[in-house]
């Protein structure tokens, strides 16, 4: 078990390296963003779950649609072992261009069905946990050009790993009150035709506090750092602060 956490820390680590070195090399824009989302999990039985996600990404300065996620779902099922498998589907909306000082232009419609496996361990006998998530998607991007929105759809598959560690800064007795901490690392990769310049997509690095308000509903705080390549071969340095509201719904009978 050591090795694996071991090697998925070094992977992270490489990712995020890459990603330096090549801005150091290449055009970089920098910006800043504030994302603002809700997350309903529905746990249907002890072996099935809905999940469904609502975001709204902005530009902070000045004020500026960013993306929608109208939503992300997916049905989960847990297969024991500490993994869960499921399907999904995600529906986005992409205001252009991406630049916080001109007006949106044209809003591009993109389709994400996906499939995705999440591994939760203890790496020793503390409090720490490890968190791994698996996704592939498969991604239609509307076609546009300098005009606005164009016929059809472009299609790329879209690989995904994150790792994320857990530890309970407050632990209480009831879940009012309790204040998780967490850092994550995720890196994502870009297969496809019509890929020229961006087959590494991008990496975020982040950290988050996330605090118990309810036994069935928390708030999160992250501040993310997301480094990513354009399709024209330049990059975007971009600083997020995400607040996402977390909810449980749970159907199963005791």
């Amino acid at each position: 078990m050591k090795k694996r956490v071991l090697a998925a820390i070094l992977i992270a680590v490489v990712f995020v390296d890459t990603g330096v070195s090549a801005q150091s090399e290449k055009n970089v824009t920098t910006q800043r963003l504030i994302w603002l989302g809700y997350n309903n999990k529905f746990r249907i039985t002890n072996r099935w779950m809905l999940v469904t996600e609502i975001e709204d990404r902005r530009y902070a300065f000045p004020d500026r649609q960013n993306e929608w996620i109208l939503p992300r779902v997916t049905v989960l099922r847990d297969v024991g072992s500490g993994w869960n498998a499921g399907i999904g589907f995600a529906h986005f909306r992409q205001s252009s261009p991406d630049n916080q000082e001109v007006d949106i232009a044209y809003v591009r419609p993109e389709l994400r069905p996906h499939v995705e496996a999440n591994y939760a361990q203890k790496p020793g006998a503390g409090k720490l946990s490890m968190d791994h998530r698996y996704k592939l998607e498969g991604r239609f991007i509307h076609r546009t050009s300098s005009a606005g929105l164009e016929d059809g759809y472009t299609f790329n598959i879209r690989l995904r790993y994150r790792i994320q560690l857990s530890y309970p800064l407050i632990k209480k007795e009831s879940a009012p009150g309790t204040l998780l901490a967490k850092a994550y690392n995720e890196f994502m990769v870009n297969f496809g035709k019509h890929i020229l310049y961006n087959s590494f997509d991008q990496n975020r690095l982040g950290i988050a506090l996330n605090y118990g308000l309810r036994k069935d509903l928390q708030l999160q705080a992250d501040f993310v750092h997301i480094f990513k390549e354009r399709t024209s071969g330049e990059y975007l340095n971009q600083y997020v602060e995400r607040f996402t509201i977390y909810h449980t719904i749970n159907r199963i009978k005791n």
